[in-house]
């Protein structure tokens, strides 16, 4: 093999084996609803509601952030969520922080969703 060939083939491995190492979240998910929380600030509280293994709805809580922010975030965030059923979804444009918050708080909750 040439020099670039296994410089080519060494990036790969080491590009593909970073990949493996992140822990997706489940498609599924058992049912009921859980309570996640993001503290610091802005400090986040949701619900996530699961039925059939899969996100049926998002709620806030409680919001320490600005609230028109919250409001912004509310109104777009949950239902990117259920879409997905993940919260691995793009944030919210001038709302960074809460969406930040919004979307560890979901993580929080589909954790004991496992």
């Amino acid at each position: 093999m040439t020099r670039i060939s296994v410089s080519l083939l060494f990036f790969l491995m080491i590009l593909l084996g970073g990949c493996a190492a992140t822990r997706p979240f489940p498609t599924e998910y058992k049912p009921g609803e859980y309570i996640g929380e993001q503290g610091g600030w802005p400090g986040m509280t949701v619900r996530v509601t699961i039925r059939e293994g899969r996100i049926q709805e998002v709620r806030i809580l409680r919001s320490d952030g600005t609230p028109s922010y919250t409001e912004e975030i509310g109104a777009v965030l949950p239902g990117r969520v259920v879409r997905a059923n993940s919260p691995e979804v793009d944030g919210v444009s001038g709302a960074t922080l809460s969406g930040d918050a919004f979307l560890a708080a979901v993580r929080d909750a589909l954790e004991k969703a496992r």
